[in-house]
């Protein structure tokens, strides 16, 4: 099974980083030099860097608990096929409290606390 890149961007002048994330650290690093785009396709190595040096990915507990739930359907869905190859793919945007939605459409304002922001 392959598939395409899903991710889709409004304005890609937005994006900070993307990684495909497998779970693994063994070979799973892109050299960065002045020359990367901020568009370019990093790895699970990077990921850990960029996390623990910068914090680039501050998510809500309740989109943690979603990630978790849709992660674990994932893999049982490999399992039940005989598939173990899994990449996750997931891009970092820049973006202002106001754009951000709750789940019942609300928008957050400029009042909600930073630890509360999401990727």
């Amino acid at each position: 099974m392959l598939m395409a890149n899903t991710l889709r961007f409004r304005n890609a002048d937005k994006i900070e980083r993307i990684f495909d994330l497998k779970g693994s650290t063994v070979s799973r690093e892109v050299k960065i030099t002045p020359q990367t785009k901020h568009t370019a396709t990093l790895k699970d190595t990077n990921f850990v860097k960029i996390q623990r040096d910068d914090n680039l990915f501050k998510f809500m507990q309740e989109d943690v608990g979603k990630i978790r739930k849709i992660l674990s359907k994932d893999v049982k869905f490999l399992m039940k096929h005989g598939i173990m190859d899994y990449s996750l793919l997931l891009s970092a945007e820049k973006f202002s409290h106001s754009s951000i939605m709750t789940d019942d459409g609300e928008k957050l304002g400029p009042e909600t606390p930073q630890s509360t922001s999401h990727e």
